[in-house]
């Protein structure tokens, strides 16, 4: 399988720009073991006598994205952040999934290499959709979902920003990091400076191999059974968020869903307070409680 890297010179460009922004973390260590579709880079914080949560990053960014919200999590959690292989990061690719069953199974060797036993799952855009293949797939491996503005898996993309996603990498002039972040935040957010290069490395040295996400059928959603909090920004502006969160509601029987005010797609960065504050909450409850919601 070809490198995600466009050059080798574009590899050591990007790696520089990720170790930068690993630098945001708390004390962070990197672990790697191989899985059938490739080696996988998990970035693992927090005390190891925490309660285990996963973290599963929005494509192009890497796990180290999580860094706003990172050293907040760490505090209750033993957080465990992984690169998706054949995306941006540190993790390499041997074989092209061939659906969103593929990710799951990858998903479920993740958390066996790690000594996982169902961890809670927090997943941001790409990673909210994997998350949701997880629990259709693995439904026994997972113990409770946080999706954060999942990417199209519960409501279809807007017909121009599914376009703009399947096309940006052809693109012979590809808009800057910072405009595209800029049409994916809250207006008056000011973007961080260290994330906006390590996005432009993304983007200049990185051919993600990922497949494109799709919403799931009636039938998959209503097979979830693990308890789920669904937050989607109130500006999102990929999809349209009151009907994403009308067709959780409708089926998927355990969730909560919520708008966030002020927010658009990057919650995380955007309401990194906010969306701690409801991880908790949500996770400290008992199982009862969130199946009565």
């Amino acid at each position: 399988m070809p490198s995600i890297f466009r050059t080798s010179t574009g590899r050591t460009t990007y790696l520089r720009a990720y170790d930068e922004m690993l630098r945001r973390w708390p004390r962070p260590t990197l672990r790697s073991f191989d899985t059938a579709l490739g080696t996988t880079n998990v970035i693992e914080a927090g005390d190891a006598g925490l309660p285990p949560l996963v973290l599963l990053p929005p494509v192009a960014v890497s796990a180290t994205a999580w860094f706003p919200i990172a050293g907040m999590l760490c505090r209750h959690h033993h957080v465990f952040a992984i690169d998706v292989v054949g995306d941006a990061g540190r993790s390499s690719l041997v074989r092209m999934p061939r659906s969103g069953a593929d990710y799951a199974d990858w998903l479920v060797e993740c958390f066996d290499a790690l000594d996982l036993e169902r961890p809670a799952v927090v997943g941001h855009s790409y990673g909210g959709w994997l998350a949701l293949r997880l629990a259709v797939g693995h439904p026994a491996a997972i113990g409770s979902m946080i999706l954060l503005s999942p990417a199209s898996g519960l409501s279809p993309f807007h017909w121009y920003a599914g376009l703009f996603l399947r096309i940006a990498e052809r693109l012979p002039l590809r808009p800057s990091a910072r405009s595209v972040l800029k049409a994916q935040v809250h207006r008056g957010y000011q973007l961080d400076d260290t994330f906006v290069a390590l996005m432009d490395a993304a983007s200049a040295h990185v051919r993600t191999q990922v497949l494109f996400p799709t919403p799931l059928a009636d039938d998959e959603l209503m097979s979830i059974r693990v308890p789920t909090l669904i937050l989607i920004g109130e500006d999102e502006p990929l999809y349209d968020p009151a009907a994403a969160l009308e067709r959780a509601r409708l089926l998927i029987p355990n969730v909560e869903g919520r708008l966030v005010p002020l927010a658009s797609h990057l919650l995380p960065m955007e309401r990194p307070g906010f969306v701690d504050a409801a991880i908790e909450s949500f996770l400290d409850r008992p199982i009862s409680a969130v199946e009565a919601a």
